[in-house]
């Protein structure tokens, strides 16, 4: 039993309409550019950060057998994708084991607050930047279209995966906040218990998840199967990723709660004596009232 039959025959308005999301981001990379003006500048000033790797990643990719007909491995833009796809998640986990060790971010920006806000700008300011690396891949002419992505159940695909990525983000998003979703807890900035409930009981990483979909859903659109490929290892850093950060995160829990419970252990030592010496208090001075009433 074939499930598609059941989809609309014609598709067009999901390509529609993830395109028209991905045009409104692209828009707003064009606005963000200027803000990132110090990333191009590092990139145009010292070419060999991102040129000598690709050419080295290329000339690795063209060495590999069994070169597909629909996807350029040999493309520098490919291969600079390929490697800032992974140096995101790589970056932000050394920079917040750094300020978790250090405090060195919270020193700098005056509290763990500006410099949490700090980690999180430069965190969404580099995403874009990725962002913009994986659309470049999507519109290269070195790259070709895939045939085979342009059948109707790939397009349902894209709009399922689109839909659900933006659900477990925006929900994500909302549970979290500012200080949640970007390290706020290497900063010390925790929550009273580890969030449950949706989206975290549909998936451990629900950010994480929702992007990798919103990169497959527009490589899909685009039929790009080197997009589909760079979703797919975008899909497998977030994993590598979160297996650190959510140990990393247990450990930082666990700390808490040690340090929870000596503090309770700490006020209630304090507050036995503090009782004590009160009732050592009342005894004297029923003893010395007591002498006095001999006396008398």
């Amino acid at each position: 039993m074939s499930y598609w039959k059941f989809l609309p025959s014609d598709l067009s308005l999901v390509r529609e309409g993830i395109q028209s999301v991905g045009d409104k981001l692209e828009s707003v990379l064009e606005v963000a550019e200027p803000y990132l003006e110090p990333v191009f500048e590092v990139e145009k000033k010292l070419p060999h950060v991102f040129e000598a790797p690709s050419k080295l990643l290329s000339s690795a990719f063209v060495k590999m057998p069994q070169q597909s007909e629909y996807v350029n491995l040999s493309d520098p833009l490919f291969s600079r994708a390929f490697i800032v796809i992974a140096l995101c998640p790589l970056i932000w986990n050394l920079l917040g084991r750094l300020e978790y060790k250090t405090k060195i971010i919270s020193k700098i920006f005056f509290g763990r607050y500006p410099g949490c806000y700090a980690l999180a700008t430069w965190i969404f300011c580099f995403s874009l930047f990725r962002d913009k690396t994986f659309l470049e891949v999507l519109r290269s002419p070195n790259q070709p279209e895939c045939e085979l992505l342009a059948k109707d159940e790939y397009l349902a695909l894209a709009g399922v995966l689109f839909v659900l990525g933006l659900v477990l983000i925006v929900s994500a998003y909302i549970r979290l906040g500012v200080v949640g979703t970007y390290l706020g807890d290497y900063f010390g900035i925790l929550f009273e218990e580890k969030l449950e409930g949706f989206p975290f009981s549909a998936s451990p990483h629900p950010m994480y998840d929702g992007a990798s979909m919103l990169f497959a859903a527009r490589a899909l659109v685009a039929q790009s199967m080197a997009g589909v490929l760079l979703a797919c290892w975008v899909y497998i850093v977030y994993r590598i990723a979160s297996v650190f950060e959510e140990s990393f995160t247990d450990f930082i829990y666990s700390e808490k709660q040690t340090h929870d419970r000596k503090a309770t252990k700490s006020s209630q030592s304090v507050t036995s004596s503090r009782v004590k010496t009160v009732q050592k208090t009342k005894s004297k001075g029923t003893t010395s009232s007591s002498s006095n009433n001999k006396r008398s």
